[in-house]
């Protein structure tokens, strides 16, 4: 059986606050300074109540909240595998990504010189 993506986070952030030994959604949501009801709806979507516009989903600003509390980045909350004792890294970056932030670090530089070397076309 699939998993939605709210059942996904909702297994991720309950095992990340098991893990890192929060007692309850409530305490983590003190520690992410979000609602305790915001927790709660990550942690059991289908408690959710709905709204009059229908069902809602939480907003990435508290997900984002909720997974840097518990020492996480919020796209790992996403992943289907995700393991709180073995998060995967952030992939280093390609040769030609590399290259292109190089590219675009100069543009800024020689953009910026141009301000104060009286080239300015203000």
């Amino acid at each position: 059986m699939e998993l939605s993506l709210e059942q996904i986070i909702a297994r991720n952030v309950r095992a990340a606050r098991e893990h890192r030994k929060i007692g309850s959604y409530r305490a983590l949501a003190s520690q992410a300074k979000v609602a305790a009801n915001s927790v709660k709806n990550l942690e059991a979507p289908e408690q959710r109540a709905p709204t009059k516009r229908g069902s809602t989903s939480p907003r990435m600003d508290v997900l984002d909240k909720v997974a840097t509390a518990l020492g996480f980045q919020s796209w790992h909350m996403l992943l289907e595998d995700f393991d709180p004792r073995n998060p995967p890294p952030l992939k280093p970056p390609t040769d030609r990504e590399v290259q292109a932030w190089r590219k675009i670090e100069q543009a800024y530089r020689d953009l910026d010189k141009g301000k104060f070397d009286g080239n300015s076309r203000e």
